[in-house]
């Protein structure tokens, strides 16, 4: 397990910072789309008011409210269960 996990970090640290980012880039947009779709599963229409929402309401709410959801729910809650739990 160890080897596998330096290997990894190995592999890692080879790429170039543009490498790195396109990746993540495209990780994080596949997991956005299997999360939508997952919840497209249990939600059979749009809440009535967010038609009714602006463009520049949901422009806001995807680069201001969305990011700091994300960072929230993917980073600073696993990593803090992560450390409760040792």
């Amino acid at each position: 397990m160890i080897n596998r996990l330096g290997r990894h970090f190995e592999k890692h640290n080879a790429r170039t910072p543009w490498d790195f980012c396109w990746r993540t880039a495209i990780e994080g947009m596949l997991l956005s789309f299997a999360v939508v779709i997952v919840l497209g599963m249990f939600v059979r229409e749009p809440p009535r008011d967010m038609v009714e929402w602006s463009a520049a309401q949901l422009i806001a709410l995807a680069v201001v409210a969305a990011p700091v959801i994300e960072t929230l729910l993917f980073q600073v809650i696993p990593i803090s269960i992560a450390r409760a739990l040792r």
